[in-house]
């Protein structure tokens, strides 16, 4: 009677391990692809920011710090104010910025090379409270225009987005902050500049 005992409390220790090891692999599969919420969660994304590519070894460069070289859309201004450029790390020495916090709005500038430039380049940040990644397009003239380039970003990400613009007179770059994004307290092109590379 022990005998038949002792192998009935085995049998029901077995199960009872492999179904807690069953429910721990189904619970991590599920906890990998839901967040506590239910939705799928979002892969990691660093957010040190990115550098750039080294393109040329010598450089030509005209910073866009002035309101000459640029123009707002809608909601941005050009500044070299430090508390209102304030990226990742550190604050960027000039750039632009949203004038104020926004929701539900465009985040747009022109910034204007006049065809004299072949490259442009700048840091692009958008602040960790930001609920959603946002999409910035690069467009030829104006908000209509040929797309140059078409960067996604993920809220407290940093880019380097590094364009040829060859012959453009003006670039249009922005983005739209839509219901899914909530407020957006900071977004920055940092130390925006046209470049040509020597020769």
């Amino acid at each position: 009677m022990k005998k038949i005992s002792l192998v009935i409390l085995a049998l029901l220790i077995l199960c009872s391990c492999a179904y807690q090891d069953q429910f721990t692999r189904v619970s991590d599969a599920y906890n990998s692809t839901t967040t506590m919420s239910g939705t799928a969660s979002r892969p990691f994304v660093s957010m040190e920011p990115e550098t750039y590519s080294v393109r040329c070894q010598k450089m030509n460069i005209l910073r866009v710090n002035t309101r000459q070289l640029y123009q707002d859309y809608y909601g941005t201004m050009v500044t070299s104010d430090p508390s209102s450029l304030k990226g990742y790390r550190s604050s960027y020495r000039w750039g632009i910025t949203n004038s104020a916090p926004g929701n539900m709005q465009y985040f747009s500038a022109y910034v204007k090379p006049n065809g004299k430039f072949n490259y442009f380049r700048t840091y692009l940040y958008i602040d960790p409270g930001i609920k959603d990644s946002m999409i910035f397009l690069f467009r030829n003239n104006d908000r209509e225009g040929e797309v140059i380039k078409k960067v996604t970003i993920e809220p407290g990400q940093t880019k380097a987005v590094d364009i040829e613009i060859t012959g453009v007179k003006r670039l249009f770059m922005g983005s739209e902050l839509r219901i899914n994004h909530g407020t957006a307290n900071r977004i920055i092109f940092g130390e925006p500049e046209f470049y040509n590379c020597k020769k």
